[in-house]
């Protein structure tokens, strides 16, 4: 069976979501730059969303006291190069994910050891991976440390240690939606970005007076969608502040919740130190970027184009303005329907109302250029036209195409030699009638309600129109299969 191939691109300009960062030091512009990306829990965060399953995401096991062990007595460097860390107890390591708190095996489960507030080696102060636990989890070795570290220099109870790991979340758990309080932060770290980075380096977010994150509303033409993340930093520490990295994160760290998912969504190291002198306020404003590939009025002449829609844009925005509990705005996006993300705590979940084809991959007629306001496949259909307005429906008949259900990757699929993460979406089609069907745009349908209790109705998030050269034809009696692969580059 052949297969149709579509792509859409995070963190490469103008071909999908793309990022910018503003920085001012009392209220005066210092520069804007292209930023480094996205990093991999977003790309887990949104898989999330649109999977609507149950899916790995980062987490935080424990209450407060089992997320912030401080250190204890000895790093000692194994023969293999490893470094055994004495956390003097096991309780970051408990939680209601594992069977009643049992220790997990970093074998059959990634797991980071994020060691922050080191003063006496800042260099310890990053994200380490766990090779093996011994002692009930009072012992944990990582991987990765430089040999030129002195780990001996170690001082008792200078640091602290935080277990980070993705894992499955089910029914039973409470946790924080996908995509959540989106906040800026920033740091002192120095540590070159990688797809796997999960939190800042070195934040210094408690040593600053923070002002209020703001969310500025989207605002869009037919060519890009863009929304602000903002928030201002003042220095009262009585001494200036050298900055090197800034991140979008969800900053939850609250007792109410089992798994927590205080996450990092981006970051991006300076080439230069900012330096914020006491006394002084600095302002980061990311700006959240979704702009179609090879925008034109003609796609016959300029080639195939198109991405996420407004609607898509939109829906990350009011995810990112959310708190804590579930909320059918949570299911905006979802596009397979593979189990409803809920649990049992609140019942919330988001009732469908329209046939399960209307959602996931369509596909359409009109090659018409793509606009970032588009509603629907085939937008110029009229009564005059020969096609639809929503594209091809589901059916056995002539213009008809049987949709089989959507097909979603459970998992996102890492790539570090490129420094990227992807995730598919694919759908097979089939053409039961006598009369052959060219497929001139392919589009991606979520859940796109807004209301709290609402019914579920499906909504275009993106769409790509094709050039002639990139039309197919689905002939009577035959099947292909369509995909689109989602792909963030750090």
């Amino acid at each position: 069976m052949e297969t149709i191939n579509q792509s859409l691109y995070i963190g490469t300009p103008k071909r999908g979501i793309d990022l910018f960062c503003n920085v001012g030091i009392n209220g005066r512009h210092k520069f804007r730059m292209h930023a480094e990306s996205f990093v991999g829990p977003f790309i887990h965060d949104l898989h999330a969303l649109i999977h609507g399953g149950h899916v790995r995401r980062m987490i935080v096991p424990g209450t407060s006291s089992m997320t912030n062990a401080i250190l204890q007595n000895s790093m000692v460097r194994q023969e293999n190069g490893d470094v055994r860390i004495d956390t003097g107890s096991s309780r970051i390591y408990q939680g209601a994910h594992y069977d009643h708190g049992s220790v997990p095996d970093p074998s059959e489960i990634p797991l980071w050891a994020h060691i922050y507030e080191c003063s006496g080696i800042p260099e310890l102060n990053r994200s380490w991976r766990i090779t093996k636990i011994e002692s009930s989890g009072r012992y944990t070795f990582v991987s990765g440390i430089p040999e030129e570290i002195d780990v001996s220099a170690w001082n008792h109870q200078d640091g602290r240690v935080t277990l980070r790991f993705f894992g499955n979340i089910t029914t039973y758990h409470d946790y924080v939606q996908p995509f959540r309080n989106v906040t800026p932060t920033v740091g002192v770290g120095v540590k070159p970005v990688s797809i796997r980075d999960f939190q800042l380096e070195r934040t210094i977010d408690d040593k600053l007076s923070l002002g209020a994150n703001s969310i500025s509303t989207l605002v869009t033409d037919q060519e890009k969608s863009v929304f602000n993340v903002s928030r201002a930093f003042t220095n009262n520490t009585g001494e200036d502040v050298v900055i090197m990295e800034l991140g979008l994160h969800c900053p939850f760290d609250s007792n109410s919740f089992r798994i927590r998912t205080p996450n990092l969504f981006a970051r991006d190291v300076l080439d230069a130190p900012t330096h914020l002198p006491n006394g002084k306020t600095l302002t980061l404003d990311y700006e959240c970027l979704f702009e179609l590939e090879n925008f034109n009025q003609n796609t016959e002449e300029h080639g195939s184009n198109g991405g996420f829609l407004a609607r898509f844009a939109n829906a990350l925005r009011m995810s990112a303005i959310q708190d804590r509990r579930i909320y059918p705005e949570a299911h905006l996006l979802v596009m397979g329907f593979g189990g409803g993300m809920s649990n049992t705590d609140t019942g919330q979940s988001v009732r469908r109302s329209s046939p399960g084809w209307e959602y996931g991959i369509r596909l359409g007629e009109s090659s018409r250029y793509v606009s970032m306001t588009d509603q629907q496949l085939s937008p110029d259909a009229t009564v005059e036209t020969p096609y639809n307005s929503g594209g091809i429906r589901h059916g056995h008949g002539d213009g008809e195409l049987v949709h089989h259900g959507m097909v979603i990757d459970d998992e996102v699929t890492y790539d570090d030699a490129s420094n990227s993460v992807k995730f598919s979406l694919a759908r097979v089609f089939e053409n039961r009638g006598s009369i052959p069907i060219t497929v001139k745009e392919v589009g991606l349908y979520g859940q796109a309600s807004t209301s709290t209790g609402a019914t579920s109705v499906p909504g275009l998030m993106a769409r790509r129109a094709l050039h002639p050269d990139d039309h197919f034809t689905i002939q009577a009696g035959e099947m292909k299969k369509v995909s689109y692969t989602i792909k963030m580059i750090a």
